[in-house]
């Protein structure tokens, strides 16, 4: 198993987000961390991903935290799907 670290400054779409992470590379069989969602900025949202369940919940705000999105992922080769991942989750950055 490896595992990989993603951190994204900007707020993230949280249907473009709940829909990538439902179709991650198989080789990542788990993704964990806080995001910065545009949809609830002023919340830490908890995701959860094991497979293609994918679970968020608020775990309040961010109170003096700078938002931001961190995630950790693990599987099989992770490290290997490391750039596509990222730009999946990039693609995600909410525009304006």
């Amino acid at each position: 198993y490896s595992s990989f670290q993603l951190t994204i400054e900007q707020p993230l779409d949280g249907s473009r987000l709940q829909g990538t992470l439902k179709h991650l590379p198989p080789e990542i069989y788990r993704m964990k961390g806080i995001c910065f969602l545009q949809d609830a900025p002023h919340q830490r949202i908890l995701v959860q991903v094991v497979g293609r369940r994918v679970n968020l919940v608020s775990l309040g705000e961010w109170g003096d935290m700078r938002p931001r999105t961190e995630m950790v992922a693990i599987g099989l080769g992770a490290d290997k799907q490391r750039l596509a991942v990222q730009a999946a989750l990039h693609a995600c950055i909410q525009t304006v």
